[in-house]
């Protein structure tokens, strides 16, 4: 999928093809842009937004705060030239990767941002170019926009439709309900642990079609409850038994005894971040669940919105630390890490070190099924091509 399938830009005097980004859609009651500041794109902390933001919507992922937080960033930058823009772009980025313990969903969605704002700046200059003049001219009949006015265009732009209330995302969400329910098999016994909200709506949607075709659902649900998140787990069920789908809770310790015993035929989770080569980077558990299905011959089941799709190649937990995620799993050095080196490392970046209720793992593709998107079931060998589209 190309990025131009992810942001709508149709910025007034542009001639630009139109292009998608998951921010948040007209549907709700807009937030009006800062008032650009001189030189106070350094003062801007990056990072302080994101977690409002995060804060103020439950419902947004964490890719698509980062692109809101960078859209943000323009608000607060009175830069004039798109070199002096990517450049304050770049630095913000790299900050607010800095000043988090898990970067990876924060890196799909400003390498994303980065993506589509320069495809946008170099199509509106293409399309300056093709009246014949860099510069602005003007006849009885035509106006042609000079690159800078394009620019500041597709600045505005951003600024007015970045500060709205419905995500984009959301509908994304939606998308992959519809086409992932087909996924739940009549009388069939889904597995399911976390809070996801897209398997959540996917499994709701499934409740919905039963209920229309029959009166009510056939099919039921396993739910593997995580007691560090337990009004998570509870939310879920809640869901879920309010459509009339049996839902039987389970602790994390029966979830062998039950894949085997308990009539699973498939697995669904969702994910922080899908890699290029197919894996994913997702809550701690997920690797075990995978591994468990892979064991008994289940079908494992990632659900997905391609904005949580990245450049970044990973093949096994020792990768973690390399692409900036700081967690101590195991409370003792890494292998081949000195003790009062590790402690000297920790000691300036405990504040940032993953809760463990936050701990992430890594699962590899060969014990992924599929990976169910807004554009259809995926296999884990299609993302690399797919992550091409979007940055190309």
């Amino acid at each position: 999928m190309a990025t131009d399938d992810l942001v709508s830009t149709s910025t007034s005097g542009s001639t630009g093809a139109s292009a998608e980004l998951p921010i948040r859609s007209s549907s709700a009651t807009a937030i009006s842009p800062p008032e650009p500041q001189a030189d106070s794109a350094g003062d801007f902390d990056i990072v302080a937004t994101y977690h409002r933001l995060l804060a103020d919507d439950p419902e947004l992922t964490m890719p698509v705060a980062a692109i809101e937080a960078m859209i943000a960033v323009l608000g607060h930058t009175s830069s004039s030239t798109v070199m002096e823009t990517m450049k304050i772009v770049r630095e913000q980025a790299e900050r607010l990767r800095n000043g988090v313990a898990n970067p990876m969903p924060l890196t799909a969605g400003t390498e994303l941002f980065q993506t589509y704002l320069l495809r946008s700046l170099k199509q509106q200059t293409s399309h300056s170019h093709d009246g014949g003049s860099s510069t602005p001219t003007t006849t009885a009949t035509t106006t042609t926009a000079s690159p800078l006015d394009s620019f500041e265009q597709t600045r505005q732009h951003l600024l007015k439709n970045g500060k709205l209330f419905a995500a984009r995302a959301k509908a994304a969400r939606d998308t992959i309900a519809d086409k992932g329910a087909r996924y739940v098999r009549d009388g069939g016994v889904v597995l399911t642990a976390g809070g996801s909200r897209t398997v959540r709506a996917l499994l709701l949607r499934a409740a919905d079609r039963h209920i229309a075709e029959t009166g009510h659902p056939r099919f039921e649900v396993l739910y593997v409850r995580d007691e560090r998140f337990p009004r998570e787990c509870e939310g879920a069920v809640a869901a879920l038994r309010g459509r009339g789908v049996p839902v039987t809770e389970l602790s994390e310790r029966a979830v062998a005894y039950a894949m085997q015993a308990g009539g699973v035929d498939t697995v669904f989770v969702g994910t922080e971040v899908v890699v290029q080569n197919g894996g994913l980077i997702s809550r701690m558990g997920s690797l075990q669940l995978a591994a468990l299905a892979s064991v008994y011959k289940r079908k494992f089941y990632v659900v997905a919105e391609t904005h949580k799709f990245m450049r970044g190649m990973v093949l096994g937990q020792d990768d973690l630390p390399r692409l900036g995620i700081k967690q101590n799993v195991l409370g003792r050095p890494r292998r081949g890490e000195r003790e009062p080196a590790a402690a000297a490392a920790r000691e300036g970046s405990e504040s940032l070190e993953l809760s463990v209720q936050e701990h992430v793992d890594y699962t590899p593709p060969n014990l992924i099924t599929g990976i169910l998107t807004e554009q259809g079931s995926k296999l884990p060998s299609q993302v690399y091509e797919m992550i091409l589209d979007m940055h190309t």
